[in-house]
């Protein structure tokens, strides 16, 4: 997980063609066009980072589920969440990828924060990796 504007996350690198085999969650629409390009599956899933129900909802599980599914086929390496701090959005992404991947709500918030400290402070996006949110409506 990073963002475009934070302190803390692996920096994506060009000149080691890291992203060549990766799939790039974009969550703020803040990539520049040359990482978009050099990305092996770039995502774009841009929502706001407000204690609600994400717009585009079954989309960005979509995603997740696809950049799951990548990594299982061996078609992606590496998957990344950005998003402007690398926190919440990037956060939901992440915990829907790991979600997508067999392990368990709580397991995944805790990894993720293990990861991030102080990340998925947003109430309704960890609830939703945790599970407890997975009947609302737009959860198709």
């Amino acid at each position: 997980m990073g963002g475009a504007h934070s302190l803390a996350g692996e920096e994506l690198d060009l000149d080691l063609g890291t992203l060549n085999n990766a799939v790039v969650v974009d969550c703020a629409g803040d990539m520049p066009a040359t990482l978009r390009a050099a990305t092996g599956l770039w995502l774009a899933n841009v929502f706001q980072d407000v204690d609600g129900w994400p717009m585009h909802f079954g989309r960005l599980q979509a995603n997740a589920e696809r950049a799951a599914r990548a990594l299982h086929e061996g078609a992606a390496t590496d998957v990344y969440a950005m998003c402007t701090h690398g926190m919440n959005r990037s956060g939901l992404a992440a915990g829907l990828v790991l979600r997508a991947l067999g392990v368990d709500g709580n397991e995944a918030v805790r990894l993720i924060r293990l990861a991030r400290p102080g990340a998925l402070s947003n109430d309704t996006f960890r609830g939703i990796i945790e599970g407890v949110a997975a009947t609302h409506s737009d959860a198709r």
